[in-house]
């Protein structure tokens, strides 16, 4: 039983699909036909708008006609009396006149003997307008003649005449000048040419010597530079050596020590006083001479040591220069003990008071 109640499932779905596609196919099939319906009731409607366009086309040109039927008839309407009527009434009583004798023949001779005397001849008395027009151009006719004859005459008098010769002449002979400075302009820009490029090659083979002397020369400067490097290096070993040999400085207040005034500079130096330099010792002066300017003993710094009270002289050692390699030979300085240190200084501010004060 479950095998029938299977088979009959899968009928009525099949059955079941084909109803679906026959629906499908159905829906899509009038899809098509309301396109094609709706196209065509398109073209109906694009149709009908152009039969209407003509039909109001021909509306329009009745209603033009029909106004140029309407302003016909006003020329044509006897009461009032249109252009057209009155024209043809006034040619009608014209030709009335003419058929009963009316108007006779002479306004047509009239108007033949006004055209005769229009071109009548001045010989006669009475020149016409005409004629004297036709006189009148014809002397200019011919005074325009005679001008151009004239000129052909002048034309043909120089050309036969020794002066044209002269100017043919004069022309020939400054277009052969001319030939023969245009010549020598050509050689001479041909030669301007040639000049500038030797001057750029010239100019380029400066830039390259120039560059080469500038390489040259740095090149030996380099060398030199660390050659003096080197040479500066081992200065300053030796140098190292020359100070490191030197004896240590004396102890403050000791034989040789310094003992100038105490500075202002913040170095907090003792001030120099009588037991600056010890007992049976003194703080004096010796004045050391330099050799510079125009003679031998043109300056000199004073130099201020603790010495015993009966030197006279003591060795001095000059400081060694910039880059020396050896100390100077020391040298006999003539020394002075500064007596009375405190009261010399005390006198020196009193003197500084007093300039100050009367200044």
């Amino acid at each position: 039983m479950s095998t029938t109640l299977s088979a009959n499932s899968a009928s009525t779905t099949t059955q079941n699909t084909w109803e679906v596609r026959g629906v499908a196919n159905l829906d899509t099939d009038n899809e098509t036909a309301l396109t094609q319906a709706r196209y065509t009731l398109s073209n109906y409607q694009v149709d009908v708008a152009l039969k209407q366009a003509h039909v109001d086309l021909l509306i329009s040109q009745l209603n033009r006609t029909q106004q140029q039927i309407d302003e016909l008839k006003s020329l044509t309407t006897t009461n009032p009396v249109g252009e057209l009527r009155a024209g043809a009434a006034v040619r009608d009583a014209t030709y009335q006149e003419y058929v009963t004798g009316d108007m006779s023949v002479s306004a047509a001779e009239l108007a033949r003997d006004n055209a005769i005397d229009a071109v009548a001849a001045a010989s006669t008395g009475n020149e016409g307008g005409l004629a004297e027009t036709q006189r009148l151009n014809l002397a200019t006719w011919n005074a325009a003649i005679q001008a151009v004859t004239d000129k052909d005459d002048a034309i043909t008098a120089a050309t036969t005449s020794g002066s044209l010769d002269s100017l043919r002449s004069d022309v020939e002979s400054t277009k052969d000048l001319w030939d023969t400075a245009n010549g020598a302009l050509a050689l001479l820009n041909t030669a301007v040419v040639d000049r500038t490029t030797e001057l750029a090659t010239a100019e380029e083979e400066l830039a390259d010597a120039q560059l080469q002397c500038q390489v040259t020369a740095y090149d030996l400067y380099r060398e030199a530079l660390e050659d003096a490097l080197a040479q500066r290096a081992a200065n300053l070993v030796i140098i190292q050596g020359v100070l490191e040999a030197l004896p240590e400085e004396p102890a403050p207040g000791a034989i040789g020590s310094r003992c100038e005034k105490a500075l202002s500079n913040g170095t907090y130096r003792p001030q120099r006083g009588e037991a600056t330099c010890g007992e049976g010792n003194c703080c004096g002066a010796a004045r050391v001479w330099i050799g510079s300017g125009t003679t031998a003993n043109a300056a000199w710094r004073t130099i201020e040591t603790c010495q015993t009270e009966t030197t006279e002289t003591y060795s001095y050692q000059p400081p060694r220069g910039p880059m020396e390699l050896a100390m100077p030979t020391p040298e006999s300085a003539v020394f002075a003990c500064i007596e009375g240190a405190k009261t010399l200084a005390a006198a020196a501010s009193a003197v500084a008071t007093a300039v100050y004060m009367l200044a």
